[in-house]
C-alpha cells in the first residue's frame, strides 16, 4: 500500500516542505481539522512505511496525554515522529489514534500507557468491593465497645475514629472507576463472579460469621491508625478466604483491581484515626489491645457482596451501585 507521502505527490495536490532531523530528510504536511477540530501536523519519514494504530482511555484521562497547552502531546510525537489525535475535550470516545512509523507508533502507545498508568496510580479510589456486616447483635456489641474503649483514655484517640456500626463491612478490594464503561464493566463482573465463585466452592447460602478479636496494622501498638477485628465464618473453616480471594483475583484479571496484593485480609475497621496530609493520626492502643484484646463483637448475616462508592453519609452506609446475594447461581 503507498504511503501517504507518496499518494500526495502522486496526485500532485500539494508539494509539502522538507524538513531535517537528526540528519534524516523528511516530507511534512498537514492534514485537514479532525474529530477534534484541531489541526493535525504529520511528519513522516520521506519513503517510509506508515501505520495507525489506537489504545482506549477513559476520557478523563486525556488530559494527561494532552498536557499544558497540549506540550505532552506535542513531545511525544516530536520524540517518536507521529502523530497522536485525541478525542475532542467532552467527548466519551475513549480511542486514542497514533500514526506513523510502526516504530514510533509502537514508542508512542507505550508512552502513553505510561503516563495514564501512573496517574491512574496518582488517582483516589472511587469504590470498592465488600460484604456488609450488619445486625442488631453487632450494632450492641459495638457501641458496648466504644464505651468501654473510651473509659481507657487511649492517648490520641477521638470519638470519631470509632467506624458507625451502620457503615461496618469487610473489604475485598478497591477500584478506580473513571468512566461509566468501567463502572458497567465493574457491575458486571460482580453479578457474574459471585454466583460463579459459590458454585465452584459448593458453598451454601445463608452463611452467618462472627466479629471478634483486635489486631493492628502497623508494628507499633502506641502509634496505631487502623485498630480491626477478625471475620470468620462459624463452622466453615477457609471458606469465607476462599470466597473472597477468589472474588479479589477476577477483578484483578480483569484489570479493575490493582493486585498489589496476594489476597484478601479478613477484617473488619472498629477504628480508623482520621488522615491529614502525612498520613492518619496514630493514637496509643496498648490499653485496649490489653483490656479488650479478645472482644467478641458478636454475629451477622453475610447476605450479599456489593459495589460501593467510597463517599457516604457521616452515619449511613455507603451508596451501593451493585449488590449480588452471596449464593450460589441457581440451576435452570
Amino acid at each position: 500500500m503507498a504511503s501517504l507521502a507518496e499518494a500526495l505527490r502522486s496526485l500532485n495536490i500539494l508539494q509539502p516542505p522538507l524538513v531535517r532531523v537528526e540528519g534524516r530528510q523528511y516530507i511534512q504536511h498537514s492534514l485537514a481539522a479532525g474529530d477534534d477540530g484541531d489541526q493535525d501536523e504529520e511528519v513522516f519519514e520521506e519513503g517510509g512505511e506508515e501505520t495507525e494504530d489506537f489504545i482506549l482511555i477513559a476520557p478523563n484521562l486525556h488530559g494527561v496525554i494532552v498536557g499544558r497547552q497540549g506540550d505532552t502531546k506535542r513531545r511525544i510525537e516530536a520524540e517518536t515522529r507521529t502523530v497522536i489525535t485525541v478525542p475532542r475535550k467532552g467527548s466519551t470516545e475513549q480511542r486514542i489514534k497514533v500514526r506513523g512509523p510502526p516504530a514510533g507508533v509502537e514508542s508512542a502507545l507505550a508512552r502513553i500507557e505510561l503516563l495514564v498508568d501512573d496517574a491512574v496510580r496518582k488517582t483516589l479510589p472511587s469504590h470498592f468491593v465488600c460484604i456488609p456486616l450488619h445486625s442488631d447483635a453487632l450494632a450492641k456489641g459495638l457501641d458496648a465497645f466504644k464505651a468501654q474503649a473510651q473509659a481507657l483514655n487511649a492517648k490520641g484517640l477521638t470519638t470519631d475514629a470509632f467506624t458507625p456500626s451502620s457503615k461496618l463491612h469487610l473489604t475485598i478490594g478497591v477500584l478506580r472507576l473513571l468512566d461509566a464503561a468501567s463502572l458497567q464493566a465493574a457491575r458486571a463482573m460482580l453479578r457474574a463472579a459471585v454466583p460463579s465463585i459459590m458454585a465452584e466452592l459448593n458453598a451454601p447460602s445463608g452463611l452467618t460469621a462472627t466479629v471478634a478479636k483486635l489486631e493492628y496494622m502497623n508494628d507499633d501498638p502506641s502509634a496505631v491508625d487502623v485498630l480491626y477485628s477478625h471475620v470468620a465464618i462459624d463452622g466453615q473453616g477457609d471458606l469465607l478466604q476462599a470466597i473472597a480471594d477468589q472474588l479479589y483475583a477476577r477483578f484483578v484479571q480483569a484489570g479493575l483491581i490493582d493486585g498489589e496484593r496476594d489476597g484478601v485480609k479478613l477484617h473488619a475497621s472498629i477504628i480508623r484515626t482520621r488522615r491529614r496530609a502525612d498520613g492518619r493520626v496514630p493514637f496509643d492502643a496498648r490499653a485496649i489491645l490489653a483490656g479488650l484484646g479478645d472482644y467478641a463483637f458478636g454475629a451477622c448475616p453475610l447476605p450479599c457482596v456489593q459495589l460501593c462508592q467510597m463517599k457516604g453519609d457521616e452515619e449511613g452506609y455507603y451508596a451501593v451501585v451493585e449488590s449480588v446475594p452471596l449464593a450460589p447461581a441457581r440451576a435452570r
